[in-house]
């Protein structure tokens, strides 16, 4: 088991460029100053649970008094834990309905493994406000996908897939997300082609928990070990 300290949020008001924003570890208030550099990398991304809309990225938090099930979670369940996240008092569901956008109880969850999860691409896409939450990856780890996507910047940007690793641990992100943007999120990943390589699959391993060590570390390198297959 792994002791490790709990973050401190330290809260930084800045003035830049005519905006006032507030900045959570110097992450952004709103999507459109959020850092977007990829040179072929999804970085950075959030480190802990946000709303992204349009116009804010509410930063979510969940008590650790409550009461966290290491029993399989069915569709109802995650929709149930994902409810108890909460951003400066207000529920996931009351920011959603503010901003005229579908309830919990009308999304899936739906694996973000790279710059589909960095608010900036998000709302470059518009395709409407979403909760993402922080989630641990074991036996299963992120790789880069071999090809570039050079529409965002040359020579391009690496997307994320995933790839069986047994023994591995990692942190990435997983929205809540209604069946429309789902289908958004994938045609932008096919060039604007509904039918591509890329297409919305289950994993048929590897576990996925929620995860609310957001200094969790995955295996340093002296730690793994090459059984000889590839």
């Amino acid at each position: 088991a792994l002791n490790v300290c709990k973050k401190q949020h330290f809260l930084l008001e800045c003035r830049f460029k005519n905006y006032n924003f507030l900045a959570i570890n110097m992450q952004a208030k709103t999507p459109n100053l959020w850092q977007y550099a990829p040179a072929n990398s999804p970085l950075p991304l959030p480190e802990d649970s946000v709303i992204v809309t349009k116009t804010a990225i509410h930063y979510l938090t969940r008590s650790d008094e409550e009461e966290v099930s290491s029993d399989l979670l069915n569709l109802q369940d995650i929709q149930q834990y994902c409810s108890n996240y909460t951003s400066e008092g207000k529920t996931i569901d009351s920011i959603l309905s503010l901003e005229k956008a579908e309830l919990l109880q009308d999304r899936k969850p739906f694996l973000l493994l790279g710059e589909l999860a960095n608010p900036f691409q998000l709302n470059r896409l518009n395709i409407g406000p979403m909760p993402i939450f922080t989630i641990r990856l074991e036996n299963l780890c992120r790789t880069y996908a071999d090809a570039l996507d050079s529409r965002m910047i040359n020579p391009g940007i690496h997307h994320v897939t995933l790839a069986r690793s047994e023994g591995w641990w990692e942190k990435t992100h997983m929205a809540m997300a209604t069946i429309g943007q789902m289908k958004s999120m994938i045609t932008w990943l096919n060039n604007g082609r509904r039918a591509g390589d890329w297409k919305p699959v289950k994993p048929a391993e590897g576990i996925i928990r929620f995860e609310n060590d957001f200094q969790l570390q995955s295996p340093s390198m002296d730690m793994l070990h090459w059984d000889g297959t590839t």
